[in-house]
């Protein structure tokens, strides 16, 4: 009778302490961020983006200076991330190589 109660009493630790140790020896950062799908653009030299670019950016934003261009690759395609204008004026325009605009899932990029 007394090792029926010892081994349920045992069986019962092992149980309440599985998930103590599955949380312990969980390795995942609860802070970690997921970016899975994002792109790093680099930043490049405006004179880098190809004339198509240029071209749909004076189309979508005429008047508008470029201050800043970046590209990244995704799919084999070459993504252009320009920002024109300054304080509340700035946008940020994405494009790809031949000028067409590139319209993604705002989450991934």
């Amino acid at each position: 009778m007394k090792k029926k109660i010892f081994v349920t009493m045992v069986s019962l630790l092992m149980l309440a302490a599985m998930p103590m140790t599955f949380a312990a020896t969980n390795n995942v950062d609860e802070n970690a961020v997921i970016t899975e799908g994002k792109k790093d653009f680099t930043e490049i030299q405006i004179s880098e983006v190809p004339d198509a670019v240029m071209q749909a950016v004076q189309n979508d934003a005429p008047g508008q200076q470029v201050t800043k261009a970046e590209k990244a690759e995704k799919d084999g395609d070459t993504i252009y991330k320009i920002t024109v204008g300054s304080g509340e004026n700035e946008q940020t325009l994405k494009y790809k190589s031949d000028g067409t605009k590139y319209e993604m899932d705002k989450d991934k990029y």
